[in-house]
């Protein structure tokens, strides 16, 4: 417990870049306060017991110091390490899903855990269905399935709760710049309609995949190159109302065949 919490405490800084005030008296005994100031602003004011934070407030209401929640035990396999983790979802129980990339699985953390649960892959770098290669960007949706970026295999896998292998709901069809395709997918999105957007890293695109369909509808961003010359021949709009990509060629299509 701190040692203000039961007694108000009034302390007069001068305004300095940085001051500090060391607390005496049980149970304050070993106790610091120091706060942390940008001109006459205070920045952070920060508590200390016997040389260690115990609690940071701050101006923008962050606390400065991160407390470790997952991992922190080094580079490994155990159910307690990563190796090189990239990307973490947390829902709405509080639960801890982190993209273990080099070890080729998705780990999940209980709140208070001491190590990881496998959820996904764990099985080895390859593209059996039961298998990752890679794993990058990650998500839940409401039914708790986990939808990953298989950024070697250039797919995107669909984990049912509990299930010991995945299904490919996007990509899966080699490296390429089709609509089917991804060139490495790396982050992920899905909207309350349940479309999935994709980050598709070396096409310089983001891909959308409507419930159900493997084949890309919309490029929502494409870096302008000497492929689409102009945004009015990236998208066109077709009889279904909906945007389709338009084919990629060594010079842009003309006006005449992009405007609807």
């Amino acid at each position: 417990m701190l040692c203000i919490a039961s007694a108000m405490l009034i302390i007069h800084f001068p305004v300095f870049s940085q001051c500090s005030v060391t607390i005496s008296g049980s149970p304050c005994t070993g106790n610091t306060l120091t706060a942390n100031f940008s001109g006459a602003t205070l920045d952070t004011l920060k508590w200390k017991r016997n040389g260690n934070v115990v609690h940071t407030e701050t101006r923008n209401g962050y606390n400065q110091d991160g407390i470790t929640v997952a991992g922190g035990h080094g580079s490994g396999s155990a159910p307690n390490q990563f190796y090189s983790p990239s990307d973490v979802y947390v829902d709405a129980a509080g639960n801890v899903y982190v993209s273990d990339t080099y070890n080729n699985r998705i780990q999940k953390w209980a709140p208070g855990a001491t190590e990881g649960v496998t959820v996904a892959g764990g099985n080895g770098q390859g593209d059996a269905p039961n298998q990752l290669a890679y794993p990058i960007g990650i998500l839940l949706d409401a039914d708790n399935n986990l939808y990953i970026a298989d950024y070697i295999n250039q797919r995107i896998q669909k984990w049912a709760p509990g299930a010991t292998e995945g299904v490919t709901i996007a990509g899966g069809n080699g490296y390429g710049s089709g609509a089917n395709q991804f060139k490495y997918p790396v982050g992920l999105f899905l909207d309350a309609s349940g479309n999935l957007y994709v980050g598709d890293l070396y096409n310089d695109r983001v891909q959308k995949f409507a419930p159900g369909d493997s084949n890309a509808r919309v490029p929502i961003a494409r870096q302008r190159s000497n492929s689409w010359s102009s945004a009015s021949c990236a998208l066109w709009l077709d009889r279904a109302s909906k945007y389709r990509r338009a084919p990629i060629a060594s010079s842009a299509p003309s006006p005449a065949t992009c405007q609807v």
